[in-house]
Protein backbone atom coordinates (compact mmCIF):
# COMPACT_ATOMS: atom_id res chain seq x y z
CA UNK A 1 0.00 0.00 0.00
CA UNK A 2 1.18 3.45 -0.71
CA UNK A 3 1.18 6.75 1.31
CA UNK A 4 -1.41 7.87 -1.43
CA UNK A 5 -4.47 5.38 -0.14
CA UNK A 6 -5.13 4.72 3.34
CA UNK A 7 -7.72 2.94 5.58
CA UNK A 8 -10.13 5.11 7.85
CA UNK A 9 -7.31 3.78 10.85
CA UNK A 10 -4.38 5.22 9.03
CA UNK A 11 -5.86 8.66 9.08
CA UNK A 12 -7.02 8.21 12.36
CA UNK A 13 -3.74 7.91 13.77
CA UNK A 14 -2.74 10.60 12.33
CA UNK A 15 -4.94 13.22 13.25
CA UNK A 16 -4.98 11.06 16.93
CA UNK A 17 -8.67 10.58 16.59
CA UNK A 18 -10.54 7.16 17.57
CA UNK A 19 -11.56 4.59 14.71
CA UNK A 20 -14.73 4.90 15.10
CA UNK A 21 -14.83 9.16 15.22
CA UNK A 22 -12.73 9.01 11.95
CA UNK A 23 -15.05 6.82 10.34
CA UNK A 24 -18.34 8.55 11.35
CA UNK A 25 -16.75 11.68 9.81
CA UNK A 26 -15.86 9.88 6.90
CA UNK A 27 -19.37 8.75 6.62
CA UNK A 28 -21.26 12.13 7.87
CA UNK A 29 -19.20 14.42 4.69
CA UNK A 30 -18.72 11.57 2.42
CA UNK A 31 -19.12 14.25 -0.79
CA UNK A 32 -15.78 16.01 0.49
CA UNK A 33 -13.44 12.51 0.58
CA UNK A 34 -13.10 10.69 -2.83
CA UNK A 35 -12.51 6.99 -1.78
CA UNK A 36 -11.99 3.67 -3.77
CA UNK A 37 -13.81 0.50 -2.82
CA UNK A 38 -15.97 -1.04 0.21
CA UNK A 39 -16.20 -2.25 3.77
CA UNK A 40 -12.75 -3.42 4.90
CA UNK A 41 -10.90 -2.55 1.44
CA UNK A 42 -12.10 1.16 1.46
CA UNK A 43 -9.18 3.15 0.77
CA UNK A 44 -9.00 7.36 1.15
CA UNK A 45 -7.04 9.68 -1.37
CA UNK A 46 -3.97 11.34 0.78
CA UNK A 47 -6.25 14.65 0.88
CA UNK A 48 -8.56 12.71 3.35
CA UNK A 49 -6.48 13.32 6.32
CA UNK A 50 -6.84 17.31 5.33
CA UNK A 51 -11.18 17.29 4.80
CA UNK A 52 -10.89 14.73 8.42
CA UNK A 53 -8.20 17.21 10.21
CA UNK A 54 -10.57 20.79 8.80
CA UNK A 55 -13.89 18.80 10.03
CA UNK A 56 -12.43 17.78 13.95
CA UNK A 57 -11.21 21.08 14.12
CA UNK A 58 -14.47 22.96 13.06
CA UNK A 59 -16.16 20.37 15.59
CA UNK A 60 -13.95 21.33 18.34
CA UNK A 61 -14.74 24.92 17.81
CA UNK A 62 -18.28 24.26 18.20
CA UNK A 63 -19.34 24.59 14.17
CA UNK A 64 -23.26 22.69 12.97
CA UNK A 65 -22.64 19.84 10.34
CA UNK A 66 -24.51 22.27 7.81
CA UNK A 67 -21.43 25.19 8.80
CA UNK A 68 -19.48 22.45 8.22
CA UNK A 69 -20.37 21.61 5.20
CA UNK A 70 -20.57 24.97 4.11
CA UNK A 71 -16.75 25.43 4.55
CA UNK A 72 -15.98 22.41 3.67
CA UNK A 73 -17.62 23.40 -0.24
CA UNK A 74 -15.38 26.29 -0.20
CA UNK A 75 -12.44 24.79 0.58
CA UNK A 76 -12.44 20.82 -1.23
CA UNK A 77 -13.78 20.11 -4.67
CA UNK A 78 -16.74 17.29 -3.84
CA UNK A 79 -16.71 13.93 -5.47
CA UNK A 80 -19.15 12.37 -7.24
CA UNK A 81 -19.86 8.64 -5.72
CA UNK A 82 -21.60 6.25 -8.50
CA UNK A 83 -21.44 3.41 -6.61
CA UNK A 84 -25.32 3.38 -6.67
CA UNK A 85 -25.04 2.62 -10.29
CA UNK A 86 -22.67 -0.26 -10.29
CA UNK A 87 -19.82 2.27 -10.72
CA UNK A 88 -17.11 2.21 -8.49
CA UNK A 89 -15.64 4.92 -7.11
CA UNK A 90 -11.72 5.63 -8.58
CA UNK A 91 -9.16 7.31 -7.12
CA UNK A 92 -8.02 10.29 -8.88
CA UNK A 93 -6.06 10.22 -11.79
CA UNK A 94 -6.94 6.45 -12.20
CA UNK A 95 -8.67 5.54 -15.50
CA UNK A 96 -11.82 3.37 -15.18
CA UNK A 97 -12.18 -0.14 -17.03
CA UNK A 98 -14.50 0.13 -20.85
CA UNK A 99 -17.90 -0.78 -19.04
CA UNK A 100 -17.67 1.18 -16.18
CA UNK A 101 -16.89 4.39 -18.66
CA UNK A 102 -20.07 3.73 -20.00
CA UNK A 103 -21.80 3.13 -16.91
CA UNK A 104 -20.16 6.59 -16.08
CA UNK A 105 -20.86 8.56 -19.41
CA UNK A 106 -24.53 7.50 -18.56
CA UNK A 107 -24.28 9.24 -14.83
CA UNK A 108 -23.25 12.11 -16.38
CA UNK A 109 -25.84 12.36 -18.63
CA UNK A 110 -28.47 11.96 -15.76
CA UNK A 111 -26.37 14.73 -13.77
CA UNK A 112 -26.46 16.88 -16.98
CA UNK A 113 -30.88 16.13 -17.35
CA UNK A 114 -30.92 16.57 -13.80
CA UNK A 115 -29.17 20.51 -13.49
CA UNK A 116 -31.20 21.36 -16.98
CA UNK A 117 -34.40 20.31 -15.11
CA UNK A 118 -33.16 22.07 -12.52
CA UNK A 119 -32.20 25.49 -14.51
CA UNK A 120 -35.78 25.03 -16.08
CA UNK A 121 -37.18 25.40 -12.49
CA UNK A 122 -35.46 28.44 -11.79
CA UNK A 123 -36.36 29.81 -15.04
CA UNK A 124 -39.92 29.72 -14.24
CA UNK A 125 -38.82 31.23 -10.18
CA UNK A 126 -37.03 34.13 -11.84
CA UNK A 127 -40.58 34.74 -14.00
CA UNK A 128 -42.37 34.12 -10.56
CA UNK A 129 -39.95 36.51 -8.87
CA UNK A 130 -40.36 39.42 -11.27
CA UNK A 131 -44.21 38.80 -11.26
CA UNK A 132 -43.52 38.99 -7.66
CA UNK A 133 -41.10 42.24 -8.05
CA UNK A 134 -43.54 44.26 -10.13
CA UNK A 135 -46.82 43.58 -7.40
CA UNK A 136 -44.40 44.67 -4.58
CA UNK A 137 -43.53 48.01 -6.80
CA UNK A 138 -47.29 48.67 -7.44
CA UNK A 139 -47.64 48.13 -3.71
CA UNK A 140 -44.95 50.76 -2.61
CA UNK A 141 -46.24 52.86 -4.86
CA UNK A 142 -49.90 52.42 -3.12
CA UNK A 143 -48.30 52.68 0.02
CA UNK A 144 -46.28 55.84 -0.64
CA UNK A 145 -49.76 57.65 -1.99
CA UNK A 146 -51.59 56.45 1.13
CA UNK A 147 -49.40 57.80 3.55
CA UNK A 148 -49.51 61.53 1.66
CA UNK A 149 -53.02 61.45 1.77
CA UNK A 150 -52.97 60.30 5.58
CA UNK A 151 -50.68 63.41 5.89
CA UNK A 152 -53.14 65.56 4.38
CA UNK A 153 -55.74 64.33 6.34
CA UNK A 154 -53.62 65.33 9.63
CA UNK A 155 -53.03 68.14 8.47
CA UNK A 156 -57.11 69.15 7.94
CA UNK A 157 -57.24 67.25 10.68
CA UNK A 158 -55.16 69.50 13.12
CA UNK A 159 -57.05 72.69 11.35
CA UNK A 160 -60.17 71.71 12.47
CA UNK A 161 -59.27 71.27 16.06
CA UNK A 162 -57.73 74.72 15.43
CA UNK A 163 -60.80 75.58 14.31
CA UNK A 164 -62.79 73.94 17.08
CA UNK A 165 -60.89 75.87 19.83
CA UNK A 166 -61.17 79.26 18.26
CA UNK A 167 -65.08 78.32 17.81
CA UNK A 168 -65.53 77.61 21.68
CA UNK A 169 -63.43 80.41 23.00
CA UNK A 170 -65.47 82.72 21.04
CA UNK A 171 -68.90 80.64 22.63
CA UNK A 172 -67.26 81.24 26.07
CA UNK A 173 -66.90 84.95 25.60
CA UNK A 174 -70.63 84.80 23.83
CA UNK A 175 -72.10 83.50 27.12
CA UNK A 176 -70.10 85.58 29.57
CA UNK A 177 -71.56 88.50 27.23
CA UNK A 178 -74.24 87.41 27.42
CA UNK A 179 -74.62 86.73 31.10
CA UNK A 180 -73.14 89.92 32.21
CA UNK A 181 -75.25 92.20 29.81
CA UNK A 182 -78.22 94.17 31.64
CA UNK A 183 -81.70 93.39 31.23
CA UNK A 184 -81.39 89.80 30.09
CA UNK A 185 -83.94 88.42 32.94
CA UNK A 186 -82.98 84.86 31.94
CA UNK A 187 -79.09 85.13 32.12
CA UNK A 188 -79.80 87.32 35.47
CA UNK A 189 -82.09 84.17 37.25
CA UNK A 190 -78.88 82.06 36.07
CA UNK A 191 -76.26 84.22 37.65
CA UNK A 192 -78.29 84.69 40.77
CA UNK A 193 -79.22 80.80 41.49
Amino acid sequence: MTDDFLTISEIARRLNLPPSTASYYAKRFAEFIPSSGDGRRKRYGGEAVDVLQTIAESLRCGMTSAQIAHNLGRSFPMTIDTTSDGVAAMPPGAAPPADSAQKLVRAMIDVQDRLALGLERLAGNREDFAAIDRHLTRQRRSVKHLRCELARQNESLGELRREVAELRVDLAQLVSFMLQKPGNAAAQRRKAS
